[in-house]
């Protein structure tokens, strides 16, 4: 295991779920994780970088000999549900120098929700103070909990869904069969049609080269055609080399006038021109790639450009990004930001306005509200191709992406609950204000 850290600085860590034992949900920060399962069976449940339930992979049944990947920015839980073994350990490996880990939920350690402030969740979340501070104070177990050992439903397989397996093959097998009839249909047709014209072009060319002199005719124009197209290769040269001597000329003169109009594109107008990935009351989010700017490709900098606009109050809810790194500055106006580590503890609580430059480590949960006047925010997104946004509250939660019973069981309460709490805002990740003026002053 040493050679392995030194190497590839990677992450060792042994986990031992014993029966109805409950991985909390967490993210794979930085880099894939790799469940390894020496022992035992369980089930693995997944989320991906953009909060939505893959269908066809999750959730997966492992056991003992089984590994299983875990894609960079992916929340994960395992839950030995089954009954078929006391213990179910697995071996997780990560290749990245992100040594925390950032769960969902939970209490020792800290859920990541843990670290904001009431304020910033109540207006996030769309709950009162006291619903929210309930909430987290609920969640008493952390890492590993005991559950209610009840297994998530096995995923249909495409195949069933459809019967779709059968009805589906039924109606292809049968579908196959008229193509068929109809490309055969179609293809004698075709080559009917390409040997009656053939015939007739045989026939043509037999009864001109029947007539005595149809030969010599057609030599005699062959040469006359040759000379014809020498004598217009000469000149088409000539004119050739005139247009290009005009191309020269014009290219020069139009340089000339580009230079003089040539004008600065600023980096704000262009991102700014572009559709929002989210608008909404509160404000907007625009997304541009990082292959639209030819300074950032010459940097060597993959990611992705973005401009958030918050209106007065506004919140961007509590996210993160499980596989980038985000610089940004203020552009114009104030606000109050705030982001968390992974073990759900606050690292920053700071009123930032026009001209301040911040850094969000990957994996750090971040919010932000506005100040009086609003605020404008340039960030870049780097180190991922597709830097993905993990939304904590709104119509994009990852939360609402969670089986009821394992967000319930996570947070030590009913699955009523649950969902109330994770449902009640729907505004797809930017909220707008909409109580009375904010705790913390901010512009």
């Amino acid at each position: 295991l040493d050679v392995l850290r030194e190497a590839a600085d990677a992450s060792v860590e042994r986990l031992v779920i014993r029966q109805c034992g409950l991985l909390l949900p967490r993210v794979s920060i930085g880099s894939p994780s790799l469940l390894f399962i020496q022992q035992g069976s369980g089930v693995v449940e997944l989320i991906d970088d953009n909060g939505q339930t893959p269908a066809d992979v999750s959730p997966i049944t492992v056991n003992g000999g089984d590994a299983a990947v875990i894609p960079k920015g992916w929340t994960y839980s395992v839950g030995n549900y089954l009954n078929e073994s006391p213990e179910l350990i697995i071996t997780a490996v990560r290749f990245s120098h992100h040594k925390q880990k950032s769960y969902l939920a939970g209490s020792r350690p800290h859920s990541v929700l843990a670290g904001f402030s009431l304020h910033i969740l109540e207006t996030a979340f769309n709950q009162q103070h006291d619903v929210v501070r309930a909430l987290l104070r609920q969640a008493t177990g952390g890492g590993i909990i005991v559950s209610h050992c009840v297994p998530p439903s096995p995923p249909t397989p495409a195949a069933e869904e459809n019967s779709p397996g059968e009805s589906a093959a039924g109606e292809g097998a049968a579908g196959g069969e008229a193509a068929g009839d109809w490309e055969e249909i179609g293809t004698g047709r075709g080559v009917a049609g390409m040997r009656m014209g053939l015939a007739e072009g045989e026939v043509e060319v037999g009864e001109e080269s029947k007539k005595g002199k149809g030969g010599k005719k057609e030599m005699k124009g062959k040469k006359e055609k040759g000379k014809k197209e020498k004598g217009k290769k000469e000149k088409g040269k000539k004119e050739k080399g005139k247009k290009e001597k005009g191309k020269k000329e014009k290219g020069k003169k139009e340089k000339g006038k580009k230079e003089k109009k040539k004008k600065t594109v600023h980096l704000v107008d262009h991102v700014a021109a572009r559709q929002p990935a989210i608008a909404t009351a509160g404000g907007s989010m625009v997304r541009v790639s990082y292959r639209d700017f030819k300074a950032l490709r010459l940097a060597g900098i993959v990611g992705e450009i973005v401009l958030l606009t918050l209106y007065p109050h506004a919140v961007v809810a509590p996210h993160i990004h499980g596989n980038a790194a985000v610089v940004f500055t203020v552009l114009k106006g104030s606000g109050h930001f705030e982001s968390v580590h992974p073990n759900g503890t606050a690292a920053a609580s700071d009123i930032v306005q026009t001209g301040h430059v911040g850094v969000v480590p990957t994996g750090y949960a971040h919010a932000l509200q506005a100040g009086e006047q609003g605020v404008q925010i340039l960030g870049i997104r780097m180190g991922s191709y597709h830097p993905s946004i993990k939304f904590l509250a709104g119509s994009k939660s990852v939360y609402k992406a969670m089986r009821l019973a394992l967000g319930a069981e996570a947070f030590n309460i009913t699955e009523e609950d649950f969902y109330n709490f994770f449902r009640a805002q729907d505004s797809p990740g930017i909220v707008p204000w909409k109580g009375p003026t904010p705790g913390i002053a901010v512009g």
